[in-house]
């Protein structure tokens, strides 16, 4: 509509040709041309709190926390903790990132009992959030079992013992000296319930009549931690998950480790060498490329960046003598 009444004041082809020129360049300007859009200046603010495991016996451990900040904007994180659930305290430092760890030590956990945490994120212009509260359950090991005895007739062996948890693990070994208690030895798979507090009885019958056996006994809690072992008095018990399996387990692994490292070194040594240099001229070649590639690509939008509408508007002018030249041969 408005390029009709332009036309109504300028009836002459020529300046009527221009006229039209001259709005179809502003109309390519005007859909090329970039426009700036603020966005809102008010940042929303986030804050989580990864679920703990529950049950722990640990009086130390971590409780990571993602924030995060749209528009990006510096964050404050502040990690609370509470005995109720409804008065929180900080406690740790408060955090500057965007992710990390609340620290919790035995300042906090005083003891077994349930434990309420929660962080809260604020930016430098006032916009904060909570997270959702999360819940720590500390539990004390069980004690282990009590009034334990064992029992050989021929080839079966009973056992007796008071557990206080409903569930106990039993393990057995031929080995005397060396009794691993671990998944190998587990004959109570994944555990064995029992009455709490109440003498039980657990009755075995290997295999291999032609061995001695010996047994060890721990109990279970709700929360799948365990007690110390009660066994035989002639056996000396290994358990993995401790210092001392460790210290010998490394040691026979070391001697192994040593004897394959020997045979590494003198057979395959400078072969994966040189496979590595190989490997690392290929990656710097690439990496090369790459970067090549990248440098052009940015020079290509520079220039476009830079003269991008003294581009438009010469295709426009050639367009516009196209077209008067085109009509003007028609007449």
């Amino acid at each position: 509509m408005i390029l009709g009444i332009f036309l109504l004041f300028f009836k002459k082809r020529k300046t009527s040709i221009l006229v039209i020129t001259f709005v179809f360049a502003i109309g390519i300007f005007t859909l090329l041309k970039p426009v700036q859009t603020y966005a809102q200046t008010t940042a929303k603010v986030s804050v989580r709190l990864e679920e703990p495991k529950i049950g722990i016996t640990d009086r130390e451990f971590n409780i990571t926390y993602v924030a995060l900040s749209i528009p990006v904007k510096p964050i404050t994180v502040q990690c609370q903790y509470s005995l109720d659930g409804v008065n929180f305290s900080n406690f740790d430092i408060s955090k500057t990132t965007n992710s990390g760890d609340c620290k919790v030590d035995q300042s906090i956990v005083t003891g077994s009992g349930t434990y309420y945490f929660k962080a809260i994120a604020s930016t430098t212009d006032g916009e904060g959030a909570e997270s959702e509260v999360v819940t720590v359950k500390v539990a004390d090991k069980p004690s282990p079992v009590t009034e334990y005895s064992k029992e050989k007739t021929v080839c079966t062996y009973t056992l007796k013992f008071k557990s206080s948890t409903s569930k106990v693990q039993i393990f057995r070994s031929d080995n005397q000296k060396s009794f691993y208690a671990d998944d190998t030895t587990l004959i109570t798979k994944p555990y064995l319930t029992v009455t709490p507090n109440a003498l039980s009885t657990y009755t075995d019958t290997p295999a291999d009549c032609s061995k001695e056996y010996y047994y060890a006994v721990r109990a279970v809690d709700e929360y799948s931690n365990v007690s110390a072992l009660v066994t035989d008095n002639v056996v000396t018990v290994v358990e993995q998950t401790q210092t001392s399996t460790s210290q010998e387990s490394e040691e026979v692994a070391g001697e192994e480790t040593t004897t394959q490292q020997e045979q590494e070194t003198t057979s395959t040594g400078e072969v994966a060498g040189e496979e590595t240099t190989a490997q690392q001229e290929e990656e710097v070649e690439t990496d090369t490329k790459d970067e090549t590639k990248t440098e052009e690509k940015e020079t290509e939008e520079s220039i476009w960046d830079k003269y991008k509408y003294l581009i438009i508007s010469l295709i426009v002018v050639v367009l516009g003598s196209g077209i008067y030249n085109y009509i003007r041969r028609k007449k």
